[in-house]
């Protein structure tokens, strides 16, 4: 028996065999079907400037279709790598005490959330432990007296001569 080859045992009948196509590689199909793209091209030019041309590579052409299954696989196998990477080193870091802390504010961050909540601010102040102050702009503060109302009402009203 190949290697391409296994045996299956039935719980009810006689071991079958079947034939099972190999697993090949994403990237290793990736590469032959640039290869078998490619060599054409650097053949002519190899035999441009008089270089012995290199044999074709063995084995069935790699088609479009399988090299894009391929690079599909590829592509899911690298994306399954990256999130057990990320998850493993969360872990490593859970494990070690190194786990990601909250972000402090910066005055930048502040006054763009200020910004985006249309809070007018007259002015932003960080204290030495990190805390930032907020001041916010208040209208004309009404700060008088009754003469100062009256005053305030009748400078604007139209002299009536």
């Amino acid at each position: 028996m190949t290697q391409s080859q296994q045996h299956i045992t039935e719980s009810h009948g006689p071991p079958t065999e079947r034939v099972v196509a190999p697993v090949r590689d994403p990237s290793r199909v990736m590469l032959d079907y640039l290869t078998d793209l490619l060599t054409p091209a650097f053949n002519q030019l190899r035999a441009a400037y008089g270089i012995e041309p290199e044999p074709p590579r063995p084995g069935p052409p790699v088609t479009a279709e399988e090299a894009k299954a391929a690079a599909d696989d590829f592509y899911a196998l690298e994306a399954l790598r990256a999130e057990q990477a990320k998850a493993e080193l969360a872990e490593w870091k859970t494990i070690m005490g190194h786990a990601e802390k909250p972000r402090s504010p910066t005055l930048a961050r502040v006054a763009k959330q200020l910004r985006n909540a249309e809070i007018a601010v007259a002015r932003l102040e960080q204290k030495p432990d990190g805390t930032i102050v907020v001041i916010t702009a208040q209208g004309e503060q009404h700060q008088g007296n009754e003469l100062d109302d009256w005053m305030a009402k009748h400078a604007r009203a139209p002299q009536g001569h």
